[in-house]
C-alpha cells in the first residue's frame, strides 16, 4: 500500500534518523545547519507538532546528506522494530557509532519496506525453536541448535558454499556498510523481518563467520531486551553464546574435526579454501571443542600475531566475498514487470546515494534514470 508513505509531512523521527547515521549530534547538527540545539530537540521530539521551514528542511539534509524527500516519509508497519539491536562491544565501540550503526540498519529497513510495495518478498523460513533465558543457554545446547538449524534450511555437514545466499533465501534482508572499527555487524528483527548489517572491511573468511555470529543473535537472542545488550556483563555472555553458534554452525563438529589431522597452518590454509572460514576461527574451534589445550591455543595464535595474520591471513583478498543480491534482484524484477526503471526503484525510497551504493550491492549505472523510448515514431534512412 504506497498510501503508508506519508509524504509532504515532515517525519521528526526521520530527522533523528539521518542525524544518528551522520554520526553528529543534536549540537553539531544544529551548529552545521544554523538553528538552535532546542529547534533540533523539538523536531525530534515525537510528541511536538513542531515542523521546520522548508529553507530549514533544505539546510538540514544539505548537512545530513539525505534527499528532502527522506524528511517526509512517515515509518512504515514493517520498518517497526521488534527485537534489540545486537553490538559485539559497549567498551569499544563509542555511542556515536553505535547510534550511527543502527541508523544505518534502520535504514536498511526502510529500503527493504520501500520495495515490498511493489514485490511480494519472500517469506521468512529461518527455523525457529524454544530457547530458554541467556543465562539458562548452555554449549551443548548451542551445538544442538546450530546442527538443527542445518538440518531445517536443508543443508548437510559439509562446508557452506554460500552463506549470504543462503540465508537471503530464507527470507533475511542482508546489507553492507563501512561500519567504524571493531563493529563488524549487527542485527535485528523489524516487521517480523530478520536485517543483518555486516562491514564492507572484512575479508571473504571473517566476513561469513561475521554473518554467521548475526545468524545465532537472530536465532538465539530474537527475546533479549535493549537493557540485557545495554548491559556489559550480560552482552559478553550474549556474544560468547552468538560466536559459540558461528562456529558450530561453520564448523559442525562430526565434520570438520575428521579433516583436521594437523594444526600445521599449510594444512589449515588448505581447509580454508574448502570451508571458506580463517585460520584464526578454525583454531579458536579446536580450542573450544577441547581437542587442543588453552596452552596450545595461546602459542597458536601468538604465531599467527608473528607472521602478521592477524589482520590479513593469505588467501585474504583473493577469494571473492559474498555479496547480497535479495534487494537488487527484487528491484530488477520490478523494472521488467514495467513498474518503475530500476533506478526509479531505489531513487524513489528517498535514501542516499552512498547508502544505496554499498547496502544493496549496487553499481553508478543502477542509479542512472533512464530515457524512456517507448511510443517513439520508428524512422528508416532515405533510398
Amino acid at each position: 500500500m504506497k498510501s503508508s508513505k506519508l509524504l509532504g509531512i515532515f517525519q521528526g523521527e526521520r530527522l533523528k534518523q539521518a542525524r544518528q547515521f551522520a554520526g553528529l549530534s543534536t549540537t553539531e547538527l544544529a551548529e552545521r545547519a544554523g538553528v538552535s540545539r532546542q529547534i533540533i530537540h523539538s523536531y525530534e521530539n515525537p510528541i511536538s507538532t513542531k515542523s521546520p521551514s522548508a529553507e530549514t528542511i533544505k539546510s538540514l539534509c544539505s548537512v545530513l546528506g539525505v534527499p528532502e524527500s527522506f524528511l517526509m516519509r512517515g515509518l512504515r508497519a514493517d520498518e517497526s522494530i521488534e527485537s534489540a539491536i545486537t553490538f559485539r562491544s559497549l567498551q569499544r565501540n563509542r555511542q556515536f557509532e553505535r547510534n550511527s550503526a543502527g541508523a544505518a540498519l534502520q535504514l536498511l529497513s526502510s529500503l527493504s519496506a520501500h520495495i515490498s510495495e511493489d514485490v511480494e518478498l519472500p517469506p521468512v523460513t529461518l527455523p525457529e525453536f524454544d530457547i530458554p533465558s541467556i543465562e539458562l543457554i548452555t554449549n551443548d545446547f548451542i551445538e544442538e541448535i546450530a546442527i538443527r538449524c542445518r538440518q531445517e534450511m536443508g543443508l548437510g555437514l559439509g562446508p557452506i558454499p554460500n552463506l549470504t545466499l543462503l540465508l537471503e533465501n530464507h527470507g533475511v534482508i542482508i546489507g553492507k556498510w563501512q561500519l567504524a572499527d571493531g563493529m563488524d555487524g549487527l542485527c535485528a528483527w523489524f516487521g517480523s523481518r530478520p536485517h543483518i548489517l555486516i562491514t564492507t572491511s572484512a575479508y571473504h573468511a571473517r566476513a561469513r563467520m561475521d554473518l554467521a555470529h548475526e545468524l545465532g543473535h537472530l536465532i538465539l537472542h530474537r527475546e533479549v531486551s535493549q537493557e540485557q545488550i545495554d548491559d556489559a556483563v550480560q552482552l559478553r555472555l550474549i556474544e560468547k553464546q552468538a560466536k559459540r553458534f558461528a562456529s558450530a554452525f561453520l564448523l559442525p563438529e562430526r565434520s570438520f574435526l575428521p579433516e583436521v589431522f594437523t594444526v600445521d597452518f599449510s594444512h589449515l590454509l588448505e581447509m580454508k579454501k574448502r570451508w571458506g572460514v580463517s585460520v584464526a576461527a578454525m583454531i579458536y574451534r579446536l580450542h573450544q571443542l577441547n581437542v587442543i589445550s588453552t596452552e596450545k591455543h595461546v602459542r597458536l595464535q601468538q604465531s599467527l600475531n608473528s607472521q602478521g595474520w592477524k589482520r590479513k591471513e593469505p588467501l585474504d583478498g583473493e577469494i571473492p566475498a559474498e555479496n547480497p543480491i535479495f534487494l537488487n534482484r527484487a528491484a530488477d524484477f520490478i523494472a521488467q514487470s514495467g513498474l518503475q526503471h530500476k533506478a526509479e526503484v531505489f531513487l524513489n525510497s528517498g535514501l542516499p546515494k552512498d547508502f544505496l551504493l554499498q547496502a544493496a550491492g549496487l553499481i553508478e549505472a543502477d542509479l542512472v534514470q533512464q530515457e524512456i523510448r517507448s511510443n517513439v515514431v520508428q524512422f528508416r534512412r532515405k533510398i
